[in-house]
């Protein structure tokens, strides 16, 4: 079960979306202006993938989200959809990503699952040093990490990546969908 939103926030770069919403019947209202909002994000952590295509796409099952409350910046184009509405059984079948006839199961946020932003290991080899000296907690979890697990303790590139991937130069929309929860 999930809790339904008193709004859904779709960012407007979700084109294909934002056509299949109004074809459905969806009432929707576009921002006209930039606007800051708290929203609740949702990131996908873990799916699945069909092995063979079916009606052309690779299904996602098994999907499983974490929440984000966080503020975004809303820019025109975005639409705001109200969850009381006529539709809003179909807003929650394909809005939410774990659902099985979500938008992100039939793969219109694929682009949000692959990632754009890497590092060179020759430069971040220092910054990596620093964040380590700094930072106690993620260097007993890179630690931790090194003893249990004797082929991530054998490459210098995994243990890079491990520590970007908990740094603040990690890409921050890795993985979150364009459908924003407001409560």
């Amino acid at each position: 079960s999930v809790a339904i939103p008193k709004f859904y926030i779709v960012g407007g770069q979700a084109e294909a979306v934002i056509d299949r919403l109004k074809a459905n019947g969806v009432e929707m209202r576009k921002m006209i202006r930039d606007s800051t909002i708290v929203v609740t994000a949702q990131k996908i952590v873990e799916y699945k993938s069909s092995a063979k295509p079916y009606e052309n796409h690779f299904p996602h099952n098994s999907v499983q989200v974490e929440y984000l409350v966080k503020e975004v910046q809303l820019k025109p184009g975005d639409c705001i959809i109200s969850s009381k509405q006529e539709k809003s059984f179909f807003l929650q079948s394909v809005l939410f990503p774990q659902t099985e006839d979500s938008y992100f199961a039939w793969n219109f946020f694929d682009s949000y699952l692959d990632e754009k932003e890497y590092f060179s290991p020759y430069v971040f080899e220092d910054i990596a040093a620093k964040l380590l000296e700094d930072s106690p907690e993620l260097r007993r979890e890179l630690e931790e990490k090194k003893a249990s697990d004797t082929e991530f303790a054998k490459s210098q590139w995994a243990q890079l990546y491990f520590v970007y991937q908990r740094s603040p130069y990690f890409e921050p929309t890795y993985r979150i969908i364009p459908v924003y929860l407001v409560f």
